[in-house]
């Protein structure tokens, strides 16, 4: 019987070259680096994020410049053509930097268009697997077991991300992206999705957790099976989310004054929104064609903050800061105008152009919506979930030759050199913001090289000045504090600042200049109202520095007004000045003697007398007596108060035959405490 003879096996096919290899796992290098970097320390995660974003695009054009061409590429540089005219026409008030740092941003969004065309289904795995660990670490963070050094706390479970806002961006994006490309184990999107939902109901912030379900009940019209399994995972997952967020323990609300206490935090966020759309109108109305320059809005916007987003934001309690519109609709409108708005709609159109899978444009479609109520534009995550979907190759395209190649990778070159000063930056930054959360002695070295990395970031300036002017060292705080204004120089912070250093240097004419100068921006600043008084008590205007501070004071400045007045008085004391120690010690009781009259206690009576005695007795060494209202008016109330009307009567001839008027400022101090007064004979000429 013959034997049968095995066939031979097939050769092993030869190993795939490293660039395959390579090619192969950028969908998981690309996501994951992108994504997952989380330093506990970093002050400003998204321009960590940024960073990354522009090295990976660098060494993208720097190993393959060859890349083909995408779809809509000539939209693409007619609307950056668009941004370099904006800034050639605003040359002069432009930051360079600022500028650089916004056109390299949208030149590498380019880059990732022509990296990720013809990978799609690659990028399905990649994006579903960073969104369920991002989504996972979310939950634990609300559930209080991912908190690092202080950050994702239950209050605050922001992912991987530093802000909220951000994180449910990405969140979003990413599982809208998972739902339309899938992946190749469909429990991996389905779980990645189902967690997505789950983490954005526990994140808090609405924005995202509004547009996913829209996005996929589009997808449900276009993929009615398909879209209508996502949806279901989604809707469990917001199911969970909200059972797991009522059953967690309720984290301490963070503090909050002013007019944001008063609202519940959906009505504030849009009231913020509300304010910050106003003044970017106004900003648009000066330069509706050409707009200010790319990347200026955080530099122009403190010109025409509104006093209303600065009481919802903080409450003046802290200081806050605004460094994008949160409606990128607008920041367009504001860094380009009109044309700029119109080409970066041509640019959607023609990246969309030709596209058979229309479910492929829901994230996009998602990014837009998010665009009018966020910066998802600035939110490097972001932005690739909502544009791998809609990437294709030019359906015509030919080999660039050889200039063009080595001009690719010089670029490559400025975008991966650009990328890193922030990474450096940043993270050389954070051993001093480890030292103070952790209430050690800051090493001022960890700003120093951040600033050395980063010149143009005014951060690291202002944390330098700040420390040099604890420590005594005038002339480096000025150096960095001046150096800051220059960067942001409508930034009534950084005024103050420079302000504050100015005047300790005893630099006052220049310190009563920045002071005057942040009070045109924000007339209302409490410190700025400090410094100017201040200085104009160390310059001899004592009267000025009085109704600088009193002549409408913010809630927060009059509770410091005592105070003030008390540090204005040891100063007067020191220099040898006893009038205008008496001055400020007038202003000081006239304060106490308001306080104590509010109540109607004994203690409050018997305080209020002993405070009209000391009053009087300042108001004589002052040179008041005669010149001043107010001690007639405060003892009126007080004697009124005690039922001895003739007392009040006579009161009242005596300071009718001063022939005074009572200023404005003066009428709002003393505010309800004089109606009762206006109702008698002998006051009621005096107060009408």
């Amino acid at each position: 019987m013959a034997r049968l003879v095995e066939p031979e096996p097939p050769p092993p096919a030869p190993p795939r070259p490293w660039p395959e290899r390579l090619a192969a796992l950028w969908p998981w290098l690309a996501t994951g680096i992108l994504v997952l970097p989380c330093h506990p320390h970093w002050v400003d995660f998204e321009q960590a994020r940024r960073g990354l974003w522009l090295l990976l695009a660098g060494l993208v054009w720097l190993c393959a410049p060859g890349l083909p061409r995408v779809r809509g590429e000539a939209a693409f540089w007619a609307f950056f053509g668009a941004l370099a005219v904006a800034a050639v026409i605003s040359v002069r008030s432009l930051q360079p930097f600022e500028a650089l740092y916004r056109g390299a941003h949208w030149l590498a969004l380019l880059v990732w268009l022509r990296a990720v065309a013809g990978r799609l289904p690659a990028f399905g795995a990649p994006l579903a697997t960073v969104l369920l660990l991002t989504s996972l670490f979310g939950l634990l963070q609300r559930a209080g077991l991912a908190e690092l050094a202080g950050y994702g706390v239950e209050r605050e479970p922001v992912a991987s991300f530093g802000n909220l806002n951000v994180a449910s961006e990405w969140t979003a994006l990413a599982a809208t992206a998972t739902a339309v490309l899938g992946t190749q184990r469909a429990w991996l999107g389905q779980l990645a999705v189902a967690l997505a939902a789950a983490y954005l109901w526990v994140n808090g912030s609405r924005s995202g957790l509004y547009a996913l379900p829209i996005g996929l009940c589009l997808l449900c019209l276009l993929r009615p099976r398909a879209g209508a399994v996502w949806l279901l995972l989604a809707v469990a997952g917001g199911a969970l989310g909200f059972a797991a967020d009522q059953t967690l323990p309720r984290p301490a609300p963070a503090e909050s004054s002013g007019a944001a206490a008063d609202l519940p935090r959906g009505e504030k966020t849009l009231a913020v929104r509300w304010e910050i759309a106003k003044s970017c109108t106004r900003l648009f109305a000066e330069r509706p064609l050409f707009g200010f320059g790319p990347g200026q809005f955080a530099v122009q916007y403190p010109r025409v903050r509104s006093a209303e987003e600065i009481e919802l934001s903080g409450g003046r309690r802290f200081a806050t800061e605004v460094r994008t519109a949160h409606d990128d609709w607008l920041e367009l409108l504001v860094e380009g105008g009109v044309p700029l708005l119109l080409l970066f709609a041509a640019l959607l159109f023609a990246l969309q152009r030709g596209k058979r899978d229309q479910a492929a444009l829901l994230p996009l479609f998602v990014l837009l919506l998010l665009m009018f109520v966020r910066a998802p534009l600035g939110n490097a995550p972001a932005l690739l979930a909502a544009f791998v979907p809609v990437a294709a190759r030019a359906p015509e395209w030919r080999p660039a030759p050889a200039w063009t190649r080595w001009l690719l990778r010089g670029l490559g070159l400025v975008l991966l050199g650009l990328g890193l000063l922030p990474l450096v930056g940043q993270t050389a930054a954070a051993a001093y913001v480890r030292a103070r959360a952790q209430g050690e002695l800051p090493p001022l070295t960890a700003l120093h090289t951040a600033r050395r990395w980063q010149p143009f970031e005014p951060r690291w300036l202002q944390l330098l000045a700040q420390e040099e002017l604890g420590a005594g060292d005038l002339a480096a705080a000025r150096r960095h504090a001046a150096r800051a204004v220059q960067l942001r120089p409508h930034d009534p912070q950084l005024l103050l600042l420079l302000g504050e250093v100015l005047a300790r240097g005893s630099a006052y004419d220049l310190a009563a200049q920045i002071a005057t100068q942040g009070l045109q921006h924000d007339p209302q600043n409490p410190e700025l109202r400090v410094l100017l008084s201040t200085v104009q008590f160390q310059r001899g205007d004592v009267e000025a520095a009085i109704t600088t501070v009193l002549d409408q004071p913010h809630t927060v400045l009059r509770e410091r007004l005592p105070t003030h007045f008390r540090d204005l008085e040891r100063l007067a004391v020191q220099a040898g000045k006893p009038e205008a120690a008496a001055r400020c010690a007038f202003e000081r009781l006239c304060l106490d003697a308001l306080g104590t009259l509010a109540h109607n206690d004994a203690n409050s009576v018997a305080e209020t007398e002993e405070t009209l005695k000391l009053l009087l007795d300042a108001a004589q060494r002052s040179g008041l007596a005669k010149r001043d209202l107010r001690p007639y008016l405060l003892s009126a109330l007080h004697w009124q108060r005690r039922g001895e009307p003739d007392t009040v009567q006579r009161l009242g001839e005596r300071a009718a035959a001063l022939q005074l008027s009572l200023p404005p400022w003066q009428r709002a101090q003393l505010g309800p405490l004089l109606a009762p007064l206006r109702e008698l004979p002998s006051w009621r000429p005096l107060l009408r």
